[in-house]
């Protein structure tokens, strides 16, 4: 959240919002949303690779988070391993 300016907003904008979703709404204010950002990471730490949405939106939120492919490599190295014994539904 303190990455991407103005995302504070966003997220009570999202939450109060009854319209459309919470995704929707990132989308309209930020042209991307957490799930592009969090689906790629998690793609690529199970390794199936780069996903089509990452290809087609990936630059523009790496230049939303003012960022570069290495933070995200960084990303990858310090937090994946924590979900590893996370057990999903």
């Amino acid at each position: 959240m303190l990455g991407v300016r103005g995302y504070a907003g966003t997220v009570t904008e999202a939450l109060a919002r009854q319209d459309r979703s919470f995704t929707e709404t990132e989308n309209a204010v930020h042209k991307t949303d957490h799930a592009v950002v969090g689906e790629n990471l998690v793609s690529l730490h199970e390794g199936a690779g780069e996903q089509r949405e990452w290809a087609v939106y990936g630059p523009a939120c790496l230049a939303c988070l003012a960022i570069d492919e290495t933070e995200v490599d960084h990303w990858l190295d310090d937090l994946l391993p924590l979900s590893d014994g996370v057990a999903l539904g």
